[in-house]
C-alpha cells in the first residue's frame, strides 16, 4: 500500500525471487486483488497502483514447468506406483537415473557440471515428451 505497487506472479518467471525481494525490501504482503480494468479507474480499489510482473520466453518456461512436473510426479518422489503416463519414467528409478539421461556420466567430471550446461540427452526424454503431448488432453491435472 505504501508504494502503490502490485506484483502479478507468473510461475516459472522469477516469481519466488521476486516475492522474496518484495517481502524483504518493501515489507510486502501477499493479497488477492481484482485486476479488472474497472478496479483501476477513479474510485476503484486499485486506483493509482502500478502493476509489475516478470515474463519469460514461453518455450523456456514450458520446459522448466514440464521438468518440475516430471520430477514432482516421478516414482522416486512418492510411494504411489500409479501414474497416468508410466512411460514417462520407464527405467528411471531415481533422480540420478533421470540426470544420467540428459547429462551422461561420460560427459561430466561431477554432477555439478550438469546444472548450467546444455543437455546431452540422446532423444529418450524428447520422444517421451512428444508422446505425452499427443496423449495428454490438458484438462485433467495429474501433477498437483
Amino acid at each position: 500500500d505504501q508504494y502503490k505497487l502490485a506484483y502479478v506472479m507468473l510461475p516459472k518467471s522469477g516469481s519466488s525471487t521476486a516475492r522474496h525481494m518484495l517481502k524483504e525490501e518493501f515489507n510486502a504482503i501477499e493479497t488477492k486483488k481484482s485486476l479488472l480494468h474497472s478496479s483501476f479507474e477513479q474510485g476503484g480499489e486499485m486506483e493509482g497502483v502500478t502493476v509489475i510482473s516478470f515474463v519469460r520466453d514461453p518455450l523456456s518456461r514450458f520446459f522448466s514447468q514440464y521438468d518440475e512436473a516430471y520430477v514432482r510426479t516421478a516414482p522416486w518422489q512418492s510411494k504411489s506406483t500409479s501414474h497416468p503416463f508410466p512411460y514417462l519414467h520407464e527405467g528411471l528409478h531415481s533422480y540420478q537415473d533421470y540426470e544420467d539421461v540428459f547429462c551422461p556420466p561420460d560427459t561430466r567430471r561431477s554432477r555439478k557440471d550438469c546444472v548450467f550446461r546444455q543437455s546431452k540427452e540422446n532423444g529418450t526424454l524428447a520422444s517421451r515428451l512428444e508422446r505425452f503431448v499427443f496423449d495428454y488432453n490438458g484438462l485433467d491435472p495429474f501433477d498437483v
